[in-house]
């Protein structure tokens, strides 16, 4: 992921956390940005079990509270990353849905009218 869209995404959030109405090419940018950022955490969530599961091949691990063979927790961390790069995953599905479908979404200019309809 490019450090400009990454500035983008933070963008957005500083605007959400302000309550800052966003005009529907933002919207659309945003379903975008938020798709990429979820793939990217999806991937990020793989990479950490893989470095989980190499833990005993590079150091001598100990578990903190007293039990001597961590292999317990490893397998409690690998299994938990997983899910959570699965939900990510399903997550960037819908995302992504939705991305697609929203850009199918436009503003039809009616001078009678002086607001635009809110979008459900």
């Amino acid at each position: 992921m490019a450090t400009e869209d990454l500035a983008r995404f933070d963008e957005f959030v500083r605007a959400v956390r302000e309550g800052r109405e966003l005009n529907l090419s933002e919207l659309h940018e945003a379903g975008k940005l938020l798709r990429e950022i979820i793939e990217v955490a999806a991937a990020v969530a793989a990479h950490v079990r893989t470095e989980v599961k190499s833990l005993p091949t590079r150091y001598a691990l100990h578990d903190k509270t007293g039990d001597p063979d961590p292999g317990a927790r490893l397998a409690e961390v690998v299994h938990r990353t997983q899910l959570t790069e699965d939900l990510l995953r399903k997550a960037e599905f819908q995302a992504g849905r939705s991305h697609t479908t929203f850009g199918c979404i436009g503003v039809r200019t009616n001078p009678d009218v002086n607001e635009s309809p809110a979008i459900p």
